[in-house]
């Protein structure tokens, strides 16, 4: 997933959906997200406006790959 943090999506992260509803909690327009950060020894939870969240196609090992390499790995766009 692309997260959009700012309002006009100019900042942007990788992220995987944890969550695609948080009605449970009176938000169920909002979804989480997981933001792990390179060498995978810690991450983010975040809550996010589901609106601000856009899915990619891609494998999700190669952008977990992408994301703790620090950027340096590529990612290949799934065939569909």
């Amino acid at each position: 997933m692309l997260v959009s943090l700012s309002a006009d999506g100019a900042v942007r992260v990788l992220a995987f959906l944890t969550s695609d509803s948080l009605a449970s909690l009176g938000v169920a327009d909002h979804v989480t997200v997981y933001m792990p950060q390179s060498y995978g020894f810690a991450g983010h939870i975040l809550v996010v406006p589901a609106a601000r969240v856009q899915r990619i196609e891609a494998d999700a090992a190669d952008v977990l790959a992408f994301i703790l390499s620090g950027g340096v790995t590529q990612v290949d766009r799934k065939n569909g």
